[in-house]
């Protein structure tokens, strides 16, 4: 699956621009003052040579791929680098409807995206990892992570924090994640130095289970 959409030239670092078929465009949406003033800023072209989004250096390089549970979508997380650099590299989502299969929407731009990702069998979100803390990563304290949730659109749509304590993200890396059956429970692996953990994350209230 994933070679023929490579050779097909749908998975390519050349499709850096937020890519939305049939949906309401980011511009659209409520940003807030300072989110608003930096769409705007982003649709005007402006850019500096140096990239902003960054993959993190724990990151294996391998693509993951989620369907909707009615497989009529389909996400892959790819990292992808940068035409104007071999040495940098950033994490991309792009959504693809299976008639095609069909390139349906890319995401936004994620500073810190991880690979793992996993779609909500109820349908509604994609859930993803956000890593702060680090240049080319989210914008934040360094030590935090945050499930981000993003629309079929490829928008963000909220997300929450992560308990791991700042000794431990320095160097621990998210391995997956996966939801149960029923789309209350998210559960995430970590990979630390010394061992391996799982958190399970309920949902429905958006608080991590005990």
């Amino acid at each position: 699956m994933l070679y023929a959409l490579e050779a097909s030239g749908l998975i390519s670092p050349d499709l850096d621009q937020f890519i939305n078929v049939g949906w309401g465009s980011k511009s659209t949406q409520f940003h807030g003052s300072i989110g608003k003033a930096a769409a705007q800023a982003s649709s005007s072209g402006t850019s500096s040579t140096i990239p902003k989004s960054l993959s993190h250096s724990s990151d294996d390089g391998l693509p993951r791929i989620t369907f909707r549970g009615d497989a009529a979508f389909f996400a892959v997380s790819s990292l992808d680098p940068y035409c104007s650099s071999t040495s940098h590299a950033r994490r991309q989502i792009r959504i693809y409807s299976r008639d095609g299969p069909r390139l349906s929407a890319t995401s936004e731009s994620l500073p810190g995206l991880e690979p793992p990702i996993a779609w909500r069998p109820s349908g509604n979100v994609l859930s993803s990892l956000v890593r702060y803390g680090y240049k080319g990563g989210g914008e934040g304290n360094e030590g935090r992570w945050e499930v981000a949730m993003l629309e079929r659109n490829g928008l963000r749509h909220g997300g929450f924090e992560l308990r791991e304590k700042k000794e431990e993200w320095k160097k621990a890396r998210c391995g997956e994640m996966a939801w149960n059956a029923d789309s209350e429970v998210l559960a995430i692996w970590f990979q630390r130095q010394d061992e391996d953990v799982s958190e399970s994350c309920v949902i429905e209230e958006y608080k991590q289970a005990s």
